[in-house]
């Protein structure tokens, strides 16, 4: 449905993680073995699986990506207030601020709760994007984040403050 290739992997992880050159190079292939891809299309909006098929594509596969983020869910949760906002609505954000397309910058301490790449993510991003101080909180121990454990290393040596069973 984007103008690009690699859905959330493209404007959802940051390039600190995955290099844009390296996430073209891997959807290259996908045309150099003679794929096609078709940008600017969404499924039920510019065409249905009987279309595929009607178009003589026998097989399909589905990689409808997540661009919607999950709320905590805890009791009395209001996400209303300005600052307060899903992991992935983050991401999308920094994406565009990195692309030109929409400032948005930080100057102010930033508090992550999760612990999770999209956890790492966010809380890279933050100080990239000017945060003062970025603290990631999470409810069980280090050892049971299940973020990539060298994208928990790489954040603490970005001076990313831990608060764990919290």
């Amino acid at each position: 449905a984007m103008e690009v290739a690699g859905g959330m992997a493209a404007i959802g992880i940051p390039s600190f993680r995955l290099p844009q050159d390296v996430l073209r190079a891997e959807t290259g292939i996908i045309t150099s073995l003679g794929g096609r891809l078709l940008y600017g299309q969404a499924l039920g909006r510019d065409y249905s699986l009987d279309d595929l098929f009607g178009r003589g594509y026998r097989a399909v596969f589905l990689a409808l990506g997540c661009q919607q983020g999950t709320l905590l869910g805890v009791t009395g949760e209001d996400p209303s207030p300005g600052g307060y906002e899903p992991g992935i609505g983050f991401l999308l954000q920094v994406h565009d601020h990195v692309a030109g397309i929409r400032e948005h910058a930080l100057d102010d301490t930033v508090v992550v709760v999760g612990g999770g790449n999209v956890a790492m993510d966010c809380a890279r991003s933050a100080l990239r994007m000017g945060a003062r101080q970025v603290h990631v909180i999470y409810r069980r121990t280090r050892g049971d984040m299940p973020a990539d454990h060298t994208e928990i290393e790489a954040a603490e040596q970005e001076g990313i403050v831990f608060h764990f069973l919290t």
